[in-house]
C-alpha cells in the first residue's frame, strides 16, 4: 500500500535494539511487495496505538511510525504452503524472543519514547522475562541509548515499588473482569430477568477491588422502548449476568414478529393493543406487555449490530480491490471486544466441532470493497492471531508446545492459575496449547469473549462453583454460555453501524442515553 500523505511520521530517536544476525527468518525483500505491504502495516498499527495512547482524542490526524527503531527488525519466514510469517527481532533479551504482532511491540516502544531507564517500568513481555532473570541474579541491567553511547546508564535497583501498572482499558473495569461499559445484560426485576445496556460503573468504596465485578455498582438502562422513558437501575453483580447466559424468548405479538425493530410504529401499536383490550383494569398493563416485547426485538436488533472504535489505520489489499481498516476495538453484538482480548471462536476445521478454542485477537479490521461492481457487497470483520485451547498434561509442560500464560494476558494467566489451583494431581498440569498461528476468522466464527471461570461462575452460581472446587473439579463455564450466532441473528441489515449509542437508538430512554467512555472515538 501506498500511505502518501495520508499519516503524519512518528519518530522514536531511542533506542535498545541489537540487531542479531539469524539464519532462522530471512531479511525482508524490498522487491518483494508482500514484505514491504507487511512493514508498511506494522508501522501504520503501531503509530495508531501511540496516538491513542498519547495524543488529544480530538486529534483527528493518523500517524506511521516512521521507521522501526534502531537495531529492531521485522523478518519474515516462508511457510510450505506459500505463506508468510513476520516477527520483529532486536529486544536485548536476545535472539531467540521474537515480537509476533505490532500490538505486543507498542508497551516497549511507549517505554523508549518516555524518560524512564529502568526496564522494571516497561510492561512487554520480554521486559517482563529480562527483569526477573536478573532480579535472580540480583544484577542491574543496563540500559543503552543508541542514539547517545555516552549517555548509557546502569540504574540500581528500586527500593520502591515499581511502576503502578497502567489503568485498564477505556470501557472496562478491568480486562480480565466480566462486564463492561456498553455492553447488553440480563438483570434482575424482581422474580424475572430483564434486559439492559450497562451505562457506567463505579466502585462502592473508594479502595475497592478494581479487579473483582462484584466491588462495583453498574447503572444500567433497561431495554424496551423510548417511549416507554423506563428509568436506569443500579445493580450489582450478582444481579446481573452476560447475555449469552441465556436466551432471548421469542416476541409473543403476533403483528411485531415479522418486523424490524426501527420499522415499528410504537405509539401506533400501543393504540391498536388498548383498542383491543376491553378490560380497563387490564389497559394498565398493557403498555408494561408491550415494553416487554420491545426488549426482545431491541436485544435481536443489537446482538445483530457492530461499530468501531479507535482506529489504527487503513490500508488496500493488494490488489486494490478492498480497504482494510484496523481498530483497536469494536462492539459486536451485546460484548465489547478490543485487541489483546481472548474470544472464543471456531476452531480449526482439523479438529473437532465441539473444541473449546480461543483465540488471542492481535487484530481487529473491517473489510470493505472497492470495486464499483461490487459496492453492494456486506461489509467484512474479522479478526487475527494465534489460537489456544486449554489442555491438562503430565508435568512439566513442554515450551515447545505450551505458552507461557503470562505472555498471553491476564484472562489465559487467571484461567490457567484457578485450574492448576483446583488440580488435585499434583503430577498435572494445566496450559495453553497453540493450535493455530495467525489465523483469521470472520465476526461469523466468533462466539464471544472468553470469560474466565473461576469470575463468571462466581457470579453465575458461586455455591457450586466453591464446592466444585472442593472437590478438583474443573467446571467448563463457557458451557453456561450461547454462541452469538446462535443467538438469533437476523439478516445483517443493520449490521454496520457509526456507534454504539446509534446502534442502541431508541431501545433506551433518550433522558439517559449511552455515552461512550471516555478514550473511546468511535469510527
Amino acid at each position: 500500500m501506498a500511505t502518501g500523505d495520508l499519516y503524519y511520521p512518528l519518530y522514536i530517536a531511542r533506542s535498545d535494539g541489537k540487531s542479531y544476525a539469524l539464519s532462522e527468518y530471512n531479511a525482508l525483500d524490498p522487491k518483494e511487495s508482500k514484505d514491504m505491504e507487511q512493514l508498511e502495516r506494522w508501522e501504520v498499527i503501531i503509530g495508531g496505538h501511540v496516538k491513542i495512547q498519547l495524543a488529544d482524542p480530538k486529534d483527528a490526524r493518523l500517524f506511521k511510525l516512521a521507521s522501526l527503531p534502531k537495531g529492531y527488525e521485522l523478518r519474515c519466514a516462508v511457510r510450505k504452503d506459500g505463506g508468510r510469517d513476520y516477527f520483529l527481532y532486536g529486544h536485548p533479551i536476545g535472539p531467540e524472543y521474537k515480537y509476533r504482532t505490532p500490538g505486543e511491540f507498542v508497551p516497549h516502544l511507549l517505554w523508549l519514547a518516555s524518560a524512564s531507564t529502568d526496564y522494571a517500568q516497561c510492561s512487554c513481555e520480554p521486559c517482563i522475562r529480562m527483569v526477573d532473570a536478573a532480579k535472580q541474579r540480583q544484577q542491574p541491567i543496563a540500559v543503552v541509548d543508541e542514539t547517545n553511547p555516552a549517555a548509557s546508564t546502569m540504574p540500581t535497583p528500586p527500593t520502591t515499588p515499581a511502576q503502578a501498572p497502567p489503568p485498564p482499558p477505556p470501557g472496562t473495569t478491568d480486562v480480565a473482569n466480566v462486564f463492561r461499559i456498553g455492553e447488553m445484560v440480563w438483570f434482575r426485576h424482581t422474580n424475572a430477568w430483564r434486559l439492559g445496556l450497562v451505562l457506567g460503573a463505579e466502585l462502592r468504596e473508594p479502595n475497592g477491588d478494581a479487579k473483582n465485578d462484584g466491588s462495583y455498582n453498574f447503572t444500567l438502562a433497561p431495554l424496551g422502548h423510548c417511549k416507554l422513558a423506563m428509568a436506569p437501575v443500579v445493580k450489582v453483580a450478582a444481579e446481573m449476568r452476560p447475555f449469552l447466559t441465556f436466551s432471548v424468548p421469542p416476541v409473543n405479538i403476533e403483528m411485531m414478529k415479522s418486523q424490524m425493530f426501527d420499522a415499528i410504529d410504537w405509539d401506533a401499536t400501543l393504540a391498536k393493543m388498548l383498542g383491543r383490550e376491553p378490560d380497563e383494569k387490564k389497559k394498565t398493563l398493557v403498555p408494561q406487555v408491550l415494553g416487554l416485547e420491545a426488549s426482545k426485538m431491541a436485544a435481536r436488533h443489537l446482538n445483530d449490530c457492530c461499530s468501531f472504535f479507535n482506529k489504527l489505520g487503513e490500508s488496500t489489499t493488494s490488489g486494490g480491490s478492498s480497504r482494510v481498516r484496523s481498530y483497536t476495538g469494536v462492539y459486536l453484538g451485546a460484548e465489547m471486544i478490543r485487541v489483546r482480548d481472548a474470544i472464543r471462536v471456531s476452531p480449526p476445521e482439523t479438529m473437532a466441532k465441539d473444541i473449546n478454542a480461543v483465540m488471542l485477537a492481535s487484530e481487529i479490521q473491517l473489510i470493505t470493497t472497492t470495486s464499483q461492481e461490487a459496492t453492494a457487497a456486506a461489509p467484512r470483520v474479522q479478526f487475527r492471531g494465534d489460537i489456544y485451547r486449554i489442555v491438562r498434561e503430565r508435568l512439566p509442560l513442554s515450551e515447545a508446545t505450551f505458552a507461557s500464560p503470562a505472555s498471553l494476558g491476564p484472562v489465559f494467566e487467571l484461567e490457567a492459575a484457578w485450574r492448576n489451583g483446583v488440580e488435585k494431581d499434583k503430577t498435572m498440569g494445566w496450559g495453553w496449547m497453540v493450535i493455530a498461528r495467525d489465523a483469521v476468522r470472520t465476526d461469523a466464527e466468533v462466539n464471544s469473549r472468553f470469560y474466565v471461570t473461576q469470575k463468571v461462575l462466581d457470579i453465575i452460581d458461586p455455591v457450586r462453583l466453591r464446592e466444585g472446587a472442593a472437590r478438583g473439579n474443573i467446571e467448563e463455564a463457557q458451557t453456561y454460555l450461547n454462541s452469538r450466532v446462535a443467538s438469533g441473528l437476523g439478516l445483517h441489515t443493520n449490521f454496520l453501524q457509526p456507534g454504539r449509542g446509534v446502534a442502541v437508538g431508541k431501545a433506551i430512554n433518550p433522558k439517559t442515553p449511552f455515552v461512550v467512555p471516555r478514550g473511546i472515538v468511535e469510527d
